[in-house]
């Protein structure tokens, strides 16, 4: 971008940035499009919302450590990267409604910029921001900032796009998604005499000063540097785009997965750049499966992103998208809880759930691991799956939560179902048990095959073998409809076992 002079500085009224989810420099339509109307003159602002880290109906935070320690950090790489072309991050904490028009008639803007985000809350509070601005003879310019095709290129009715993500699919595969644009290189000095405030800190959050827990498959930073930093070592550096299709499905790894969604769904990555960098390192290599997966993943954000659009008030809801309520649901708080707290009995759903947990994070196939568990055999509310995911997840996206917890339980958007079992899955995933004893390292002593399954020895051969009955492992709180052999009663399990080990050969010694 051409320096600008001290003519246009005085001619351009500025324009305010109000940023949400889209906290980057890079492809971001409402800078481009404030920096463009304002010749630069640019005031870059973020709020705080306390409504936004209140607790939902669980009790629960609506934002957890981790997602909320990622947010601290994207905020003030935001900031630096603001201050290195000559402008700065304007922060406030409070209600934005009241908070933009304020500092907009101070400082003679005459348009405000932000982010589309199909919440019932957001188009509320974006709507009273819209009648205070009106007042004031001030323009608010809604974008869509986010996602991979834009809203205007798509051939379809947005107030009611395909329901499957097949047909979504075929039809936007014919289409080419917009060039991602890069960030400007200069902007102005913000107006004499604003206030800057210092980015919120952990602290705003209620929370203490922590690390990311070592074990994490990846120590996620937050922030537009760290984001393109994995994007380059992930496609280009170590070229994982070739083997991404056949680790796709694996329970964990740092490189089993491209891990993106973090800095996805906080917007310190565009979709676009991901598919744009996807697409060139397809020309450089040729055709890939792990290309060809990696932007299926990037088509199927947008697919629920269209779908919370066209009815962002029922999407949202325990109703779900269209209006189903479950059948055999049980509000079940203390089976809720046992799942929460890796106490099901169920060594690869307590596993993956202790990784949640402790980390913030786990893979795409274990979230549909636990949330089916949760929901077919606990047959507890897809709701309360969704607002738990809502708290733990760093990589938290509220159309994509929401649309895939529906999805599961009420059959929406006509996925196919592929059968999933929490033994025999992780059998055929990780038979020698890695996986599970490193979230659960007191199951060790058992064989490998059945660190899966030691709801097949009995109590006292599992104390033989240094395993807690009362603090570490639990029997199985329901049995499992799939597969009703893993139901024996404890006076069957010995039989059961015995064959098993003669045809493992499996010698046991305690």
């Amino acid at each position: 971008m051409a320096r600008f002079s001290m003519a246009y500085r005085q001619q351009a009224k500025p324009s305010m940035v109000w940023f949400k989810h889209d906290l980057r420099l890079d492809d971001h339509q409402c800078l481009l499009q404030a920096v463009e109307s304002s010749r630069g003159r640019v005031i870059p602002v973020y709020i705080l919302d306390p409504r936004k880290i209140e607790n939902h109906q669980l009790g629960w935070p609506k934002i957890g450590a981790y997602r909320a320690k990622f947010l601290v950090e994207a905020i003030q790489d935001l900031k630096q990267r603001l201050k290195r072309l000559g402008s700065d991050l304007v922060v406030r904490q409070g209600k934005p409604e009241e908070l933009i028009p304020d500092l907009a008639q101070k400082y003679e803007v005459h348009q405000v910029y932000t982010q589309i985000i199909p919440l019932e809350e957001d188009i509320q509070i974006n709507d009273q921001l819209r009648i205070a601005l009106h007042k004031q003879g001030i323009e608010l310019i809604e974008t869509w900032n986010h996602g991979l095709y834009h809203p205007e290129d798509v051939p379809f009715d947005l107030n009611n796009p395909p329901r499957d993500f097949k047909t979504f699919r075929e039809i936007l595969s014919q289409m080419t998604p917009r060039l991602p644009e890069p960030a400007p290189t200069k902007l102005l000095p913000l107006p004499i005499g604003i206030h800057v405030d210092q980015p919120p800190t952990l602290s705003d959050f209620k929370l203490n000063a922590f690390q990311n827990d070592k074990s994490a498959v990846l120590q996620f930073q937050g922030g537009e540097g760290h984001a393109l930093s994995r994007l380059k070592s992930y496609i280009w550096d170590r070229k994982l785009l070739s083997s991404y299709h056949a680790l796709y499905l694996s329970l964990g790894g740092e490189s089993h997965s491209s891990k993106f969604s973090p800095w996805l769904s906080m917007g310190s990555l565009s979709a676009k750049r991901v598919w744009s960098e996807a697409k060139a390192y397809e020309q450089v290599h040729g055709d890939s499966l792990g290309v060809s997966q990696l932007i299926n993943g990037l088509m199927l954000r947008d697919f629920f992103y269209f779908q919370a659009q066209a009815n962002p008030y029922d999407f949202f809801s325990e109703v779900g998208i269209d209006r189903q309520y479950q059948n055999q649901v049980q509000n079940n708080y203390d089976l809720f809880s046992l799942w929460t707290s890796s106490k099901t009995g169920y060594p690869l759903i307590d596993a993956l759930m202790q990784e949640l947990m402790t980390t913030g994070f786990i893979s795409q196939h274990g979230r549909k691991l636990v949330s089916h568990f949760m929901i077919n055999d606990l047959k507890l509310p897809w709701f309360w799956g969704a607002l738990c995911f809502e708290t733990l997840l760093i990589d938290y996206d509220p159309a994509i939560t929401y649309g895939t917890w529906q999805a599961q339980a009420l059959g929406n958007f006509k996925f196919s179902q592929m059968p999933i079992h929490p033994v025999a899955t992780a059998l055929a995933m990780d038979p020698t048990g890695d996986f599970v004893i490193k979230w659960l390292s007191f199951l060790s002593p058992l064989p490998d095959k059945f660190r899966y399954q030691p709801f097949l020895f009995d109590a006292q051969t599992l104390a033989q073998m240094g395993i807690d009955m009362e603090n570490q492992y639990q029997y199985p709180i329901v049995p499992l409809t799939s597969m009703p052999i893993y139901a024996l009663q404890p006076e069957d399990r010995q039989g059961y076992l015995m064959q098993k080990l003669q045809e493992e050969q499996i010698k046991l010694k305690f």
